[in-house]
């Protein structure tokens, strides 16, 4: 009986260790999770930020040609009349 109770209570324990290391893991794969979802979301929100500047540098370039293209026209109106 006092074999009994010990191996009873040695599975007791080993059961207790299997469940603490499932546990941690668990815990590990979650927070390994969220820094890669956190990295993630860094990377989208950089990422949409330089298109955002390539958009407004390219609207940018557009209205300065619009512009030189409407002084041109200014400065050249009424020569060669």
């Amino acid at each position: 009986i006092d074999s009994i109770k010990g191996t009873k209570h040695e599975c007791s324990k080993t059961v207790q260790s299997d469940m603490n290391e499932i546990n941690n893991t668990g815990k590990n794969m979650v927070k390994g999770t969220k820094e890669t979802a956190d990295k993630l979301g860094e990377d989208i929100k950089d990422r949409a930020n330089q298109a955002k500047d390539v958009v407004a540098n390219k609207a940018n370039a557009a209205k300065d040609k619009l512009n030189e293209g409407a002084q041109n026209i200014k400065n050249n109106a009424g020569k060669g009349k």
